[in-house]
């Protein structure tokens, strides 16, 4: 029932709507690839819904299969392709920066999560990062642990 909801076209949406076409490129293998594929979907599917836009983003997800060239091949074949205005992912550093790479040559944005300090936006102007880098992260959760706890213990799942 889930899928058939997020895949249906958007029943409230504006028949002359400018459409902008934007690549998800996501390993559909991975939980967070799946539970980002479906909540992506119904967000845009619930806001068009609900409300009456000139212009609708159009989502096209591709899987990178868990690899660099997996990543770069889906984002070749969104810009080539389809044509989109931007990209969301990778979700990987590693598949990231080669993405980066390829969207900078084409001049379109790029908007990963990927959270490695090696990726720059002030070495491409066309990345944008979508969370902050884990160095951050860490520097709050020990400012947390310095200030309320005597003791802890580290848990890697």
């Amino acid at each position: 029932m889930i899928v058939s909801v997020c895949i249906a076209p958007l029943s409230g949406q504006n028949a002359t709507a400018v459409k902008a076409h934007v690549g998800v490129i996501l390993d559909f293998d991975t939980t967070v690839g799946k539970i980002t594929k479906t909540c992506l979907s119904m967000a845009l599917q619930d806001f068009y819904a609900k409300r009456n836009h000139s212009t609708m983003i159009v989502p096209h997800f591709r899987d990178s299969y868990d690899d660099v060239v997996g990543a770069a091949s889906a984002a070749i074949d969104l810009l080539k392709n389809v044509q989109v205005m931007a990209i969301l992912g990778p979700q990987k550093s590693i598949q990231a920066d080669f993405v980066i790479d390829i969207g900078d040559k084409v001049r379109v944005p790029i908007i990963s999560q990927a959270t490695s300090p090696a990726l720059s936006p002030k070495q491409s102007p066309y990345f944008i990062r979508s969370a902050q880098c884990s160095s951050y992260q860490a520097e709050a959760i020990a400012a947390i642990v310095k200030a309320f706890w005597l003791e802890t213990s580290c848990l890697c799942l």
